[in-house]
C-alpha cells in the first residue's frame, strides 16, 4: 500500500504537468484512494499537506480545487537552474566544491549581464539518511527557464530532467548522444599528453590511480559513477600504446569511493604488494603524493601526475610533476552560453564542446609545447 508521501508526489506532479488544469477540480478521496491503491486516511494527508503548502485549495462540501493561478508562483522571470551532485561521501548532500565555486563564478558573470538569476540546489537530497535524486516534481514547482547540471551521471534521470527542461546543458559529462548539450573537459585528450610527458622523462612503468567505475550495474551506487574516470584510463591506455609500452594490469588502482583515506590506501596497499611504479598518473594528485610519501617513495622515484582544478594555488603544485588544470569558471560560462543559445533558438542541432586544460609542471609552466609529435 502506497504512503502519503509517495501519493503527494503523484498528485503534486500531475498538478505541475496540468494533468489538472488550474480551475479543476480533484476526484474524491474514496476515488483517488482506489485509484492510487491505498487508503482514505493516506489520501485525505497527503490532501491536507498540499493544500497547506498552497498548491490545492478545498472548498466546503466541494473537495479539492487547483488554484486558478497555478499550484505555486513561478520564479523571477529569467530564473536557471544548477543542479549540483555531491562527490564525496563524507561530504554533506549537495554541498559545493572548489571547481562548483569556480563554476559559479563563471556562471554568474554571464547572468549578471543578462539580467538572469541562478537558482543552485543539490543534485541529491537527503531521503531518509540515504542519498536520493532531486524529485523532478520539486525541480518543475519552480517554474526555472533552463537548467544545468554538473555531477549528476545516471543517463536515465538525464533523459528525465531533459523532457522536464527542453532548454538544459549538461557540466563535466558528455551527454550529447542522448540529445542533451554538454561541456566538458578534454579528459582522454589531456591523459595521452600528460603520458606522453612521463615518457619522455624516462618512465616506463606507469601505474593509474582513479576511478570511481561502474564495476557492476548491481552494486554500483549511480551517483558514485564519475564518467571522466574512464576517459583518462582509455587516456593512459592509449599513452601506453603510443609508447609501443604493454599495459600492465597490476598497475591499474581503481576506487569506488573519492575519500582521499580510501584512495591513500589504495596507493599503500600497491607498494605493499611490491609493485613499484616509476610513475603515477592519477585524478587524485594530492592524495596520491601524500600516501607515496607515508610509504617512503620520493616524489623523484615515483613522480606524480594528474587533474586539479585551474583555481589551484601555484606552490601547492610543488610534488606534482605535471598538473592538468581544469577551468572550472570557464566550464561554467561556456555551460550559460549553451543554455542561452537553446532559449533562443529551440531547434538548434545539439551542441556538444571540449574544454582542453592546460598542463603545467611542478612550478606552474605551461609544458603542452614540449609533446609536440
Amino acid at each position: 500500500m502506497r504512503d502519503s508521501k509517495s501519493v503527494k508526489r503523484t498528485l503534486f506532479e500531475a498538478i505541475c504537468s496540468q494533468a489538472y488544469p488550474p480551475g479543476v477540480r480533484l476526484e474524491s478521496i474514496q476515488q483517488l484512494a482506489a485509484a492510487h491503491g491505498t487508503s482514505k486516511t493516506t489520501v485525505s494527508k497527503a490532501l491536507k499537506e498540499l493544500e497547506a503548502e498552497g498548491r490545492l485549495e478545498r472548498g466546503p462540501g466541494r473537495g479539492y480545487f487547483v488554484p486558478r493561478g497555478g499550484p505555486m508562483a513561478p520564479s523571477r522571470p529569467g530564473t536557471i537552474g544548477f543542479l549540483v551532485g555531491s562527490r564525496h561521501e563524507s561530504e554533506p548532500i549537495g554541498s559545493l566544491s572548489p571547481g562548483h565555486r569556480d563554476t559559479l563564478g563563471g556562471m554568474q558573470e554571464v547572468l549578471l549581464a543578462g539580467n538572469r538569476s541562478l537558482l543552485v540546489m543539490g543534485g541529491l537530497v537527503d531521503d531518509g539518511g540515504k542519498p536520493a535524486e532531486f524529485p523532478l516534481d520539486a525541480l518543475r514547482a519552480r517554474h526555472l527557464e533552463g537548467l544545468l547540471t554538473s555531477m549528476v551521471y545516471r543517463v536515465r534521470y538525464l533523459v528525465e530532467l531533459s523532457a522536464v527542461f527542453p532548454a538544459m546543458a549538461v557540466l563535466d559529462m558528455d551527454a550529447s548522444d542522448l540529445g542533451i548539450d554538454s561541456v566538458t573537459f578534454d579528459n582522454l585528450g589531456s591523459a595521452v599528453k600528460i603520458m606522453r610527458l612521463l615518457v619522455a622523462d624516462g618512465a616506463r612503468r606507469i601505474a593509474f590511480v582513479g576511478g570511481p567505475f561502474p564495476f557492476s550495474p548491481r552494486t554500483m551506487i549511480p551517483h558514485r559513477y564519475d564518467p571522466c574516470a574512464r576517459e583518462r584510463l582509455d587516456g593512459w591506455r592509449l599513452g601506453l600504446a603510443g609508447a609501443g609500452f604493454q599495459a600492465d594490469p597490476a598497475l591499474v588502482r581503481l576506487t569506488q569511493q573519492r575519500q582521499p583515506a580510501i584512495v591513500r590506501q589504495v596507493v599503500l596497499d600497491m607498494v605493499a604488494e611490491g609493485v613499484r611504479p616509476d610513475a603515477v598518473l592519477t585524478e587524485f594528485p594530492f592524495d596520491v603524493v601524500r600516501a607515496l610519501e607515508q610509504a617512503g617513495v620520493s616524489p623523484s622515484e615515483g613522480p606524480v601526475a594528474g587533474w586539479t582544478y585551474a583555481s589551484t594555488p601555484r606552490e601547492d603544485l610543488r610534488g606534482i610533476r605535471y598538473a592538468a588544470l581544469c577551468d572550472f569558471e570557464r566550464l561554467g560560462r561556456m555551460g550559460i552560453d549553451m543554455l542561452l543559445r537553446r532559449l533562443e533558438k529551440p531547434d538548434k542541432p545539439v551542441e556538444r564542446e571540449l574544454i582542453e586544460p592546460g598542463i603545467v609542471d611542478a612550478e606552474g609552466v605551461p609544458v603542452e609545447t614540449a609533446i609536440v609529435d
